[in-house]
């Protein structure tokens, strides 16, 4: 599977995050997703296809034993936001979150 690399947008009051299709990346099944985590950034998925499973790797470990990777099911046409994500739990040594998605969507990652 090939890794890339997405770059969170930075929302605030006065610099708005516009949620297109058009502007998000695609992403694939097949593929690895990473993106820089401060603790405070979301994912944003705009399903356009059928059911889509997105799974949050969950890389550390509590006293030894792994952590289940977070799943979310994105219902068929719909449009979600998942997170923040606690650092602890979710960043790799990079101090990233790694993704990855049953079927093709929009993608955003947004910090803010």
């Amino acid at each position: 599977m090939p890794t890339v690399t997405l770059t969170p947008l930075a929302a605030s009051r006065t610099t708005p995050v516009v949620i297109t299709a058009a502007a998000g990346t695609a992403v694939t099944s097949g593929n690895d997703y990473v993106f820089a985590n401060d603790g405070n950034s979301r994912l944003v998925i705009l399903n356009s296809s059928s059911s889509n499973t997105v799974t949050v790797i969950t890389p550390n470990t509590v006293d030894g034993l792994s952590i289940t990777d977070r799943t979310y099911t994105v219902a068929s046409s719909a449009n979600v936001v998942i997170g923040p994500f606690p650092t602890s739990v979710y960043n790799n040594g990079s101090g990233q979150v790694t993704f990855t998605v049953s079927q093709n969507a929009e993608v955003f990652v947004i910090r803010g």
